[in-house]
């Protein structure tokens, strides 16, 4: 007997006369608990009827090794603990398409409007399609970074805030530094040809740097790496 235990969102909930589905969502994907009305604790059948999707649940009971469920994993739960009990309805529903913005894709779906998404932006990343993308940018920067380190490239972490303009011609934020006017960086260039005349012979920064450009898209960002 394979005793676990896991935390997560509720996804779904399907409820039949003597069974009761509930899809788990976490980090590690999804889990199904099967709760059977003659064979679940009464206290975990009764628990069920109270939540509400995406409420954080807590669940410990038997893992079922030959499992039929379309999940990653399937659980006969021993016992339910709501943690977190979610509202009804919902702002958002973080399992539906998501409006990019670009009026040029096209989503036939029903689709969770872009000023309600940074309203609840909390509950906007629990989207699965959002996920995806912080996963591509650490797995980009790590496959970057390994390259980079095996063939003897050093990071190095230059200054972020700045006494003069590094770049002319590129629009600045500036920022008070203690009464003193200083700027956030356009570009690391100066810093990392300091570095390199210090005597480090490769060397790689993945700081952030800034432009105050105003653009008429969707698509110019101020902040960059």
């Amino acid at each position: 007997m394979n005793k676990v235990r896991v935390h997560g969102w509720v996804e779904s909930i399907r409820i039949l006369k003597n069974v009761k589905f509930l899809v788990l969502r976490n980090w590690n994907g999804k889990i199904q608990l099967t709760i059977k009305k003659n064979e679940a604790p009464i206290e975990v059948w009764k628990v069920v009827n109270k939540l509400t999707r995406e409420s954080v649940i807590e669940a410990e009971g038997e893992q079922v090794v030959e499992k039929v469920a379309k999940v990653d994993a399937e659980i006969k739960p021993e016992k339910i603990e709501i943690l977190c009990l979610a509202q009804t309805p919902l702002p958002l529903d973080p399992t539906l398409p998501i409006d990019t913005g670009d009026p040029n894709i096209e989503i036939k779906e029903p689709k969770t409007l872009f000023s309600t998404r940074f309203k609840h932006r909390s509950l906007d990343l629990r989207n699965p399609r959002n996920q995806a993308i912080f996963k591509i940018q650490a797995a980009l920067v790590e496959g970057m970074e390994e390259w980079l380190n095996q063939n003897g490239f050093l990071r190095v972490f230059t200054p972020l805030i700045i006494g003069a303009p590094s770049e002319g011609g590129a629009e600045v934020f500036k920022v008070d530094y203690f009464g003193r006017e200083a700027f956030l960086r356009q570009d690391p260039q100066l810093h990392r040809q300091l570095t390199i005349a210090g005597g480090f012979e490769k060397i790689y920064d993945l700081g952030t740097s800034w432009r105050a450009e105003k653009s008429h898209t969707r698509r110019h960002i101020c902040e960059f790496r």
